[in-house]
């Protein structure tokens, strides 16, 4: 049915009222005016049940509305278990893990609910490693969820998100971690990743960094690029060279750790966590051509449209689910 703000509501779809911003961006219809939107409209018919995998400093899932289901496992770098913060915790005192997880399955906050009435709708891995990780737990950390989906998720599809950018990368080691990240694709999996914040630089306006500069037609990442919520690229997000999907980036609404409260975040890294909410959809047909310029008033109005696609086309025109 269509509805006054210009959404069409199918069967299996449900309404989210007075929801954050940065969630009236992600379902904005063509030919909308984003003030006069109310609602947020999303999924409620899944596919096959996803797991998705965090890799950050943990998560606080204890007191906050966010995290009603828990999550289901927890994986500790050698490192953490050795300076025994081996423990269900976000151990950075920015919320990064926290704010990742609620933006992508969070109750109010995320994309992709977590929970409709009593169905849990995904399975939730945090992998927890340093809050400035070397090189050494990135490369366990890929090794293990490679393995983890080898051994117990076969069945399922897998998102994995990595809110990490890396400058002036030795190529020759991360090598190793580029064949995890094959491995992880020939299984089916997504990985989404950041295209760095870091165009204010001179000379870095562009993607410069690992892992996002693999990407391309036989490398398929999906690369993150931040959008306001009027649609356009704020002056830190890197791109458009290998930026597959944009995605909201600026006042992102999200779960503060160790409390009942949320807080606003911007950058990539939390570009990244709507694009994990809709990859867990599994969805490849595009519910509005927002990214046809030829509507003029859509989320990425003025921008080329070469280098624009936009989250309405989903993700998995450029995974291999």
């Amino acid at each position: 049915m269509n509805s006054p703000d210009g959404l069409q509501q199918g069967p299996f779809e449900a309404r989210q009222r007075s929801p954050p911003e940065d969630l009236k961006v992600v379902s904005w219809a063509p030919n909308q005016v984003l003030a006069n939107l109310r609602d947020y409209v999303y999924d409620t018919q899944w596919r096959i049940k996803p797991v998705v995998y965090i890799i950050d400093s943990g998560v606080d899932t204890t007191s906050h509305q966010d995290f009603q289901l828990g999550i289901d496992k927890w994986l500790y770098s050698p490192n953490v278990k050795a300076e025994r913060r081996d423990t269900p915790t976000d151990d950075n005192p920015n919320s990064h893990g926290s704010c990742v997880l609620s933006k992508a399955i969070g109750t109010y906050s995320g994309v992709y609910k977590n929970r409709i009435g009593r169905t849990k709708n995904s399975e939730v891995v945090i992998v927890k490693f340093d809050r400035r990780p070397s090189f050494g737990e990135i490369l366990w950390a890929f090794s293990i969820i490679n393995t983890d989906i080898r051994d117990s998720h076969t069945a399922q599809p897998a998102v994995v998100t990595f809110p990490w950018t890396v400058y002036n990368a030795d190529p020759i080691p991360w090598s190793i971690i580029k064949t995890y990240f094959e491995q992880i694709f020939d299984q089916g999996g997504t990985i989404i990743v950041p295209s760095g914040n870091n165009a204010t630089t001179p000379g870095r306006q562009d993607v410069d960094t690992l892992p996002a500069l693999w990407e391309g037609p036989a490398f398929p990442l999906v690369v993150v690029g931040a959008v306001n919520n009027i649609g356009s690229i704020p002056v830190f997000s890197q791109g458009p060279t290998h930026v597959t999907v944009w995605a909201p980036g600026v006042d992102v609404q999200c779960a503060k750790r160790a409390s009942a409260f949320y807080e606003i975040q911007k950058y990539t890294n939390h570009s990244q966590e709507p694009v994990v909410g809709y990859s867990e959809l599994g969805q490849t047909t595009a519910k509005w051509a927002t990214s046809d310029l030829e509507y003029g008033t859509g989320v990425w109005k003025g921008q080329p449209k070469t280098c624009i696609t936009t989250i309405f086309d989903k993700i998995t025109t450029t995974a291999h689910h």
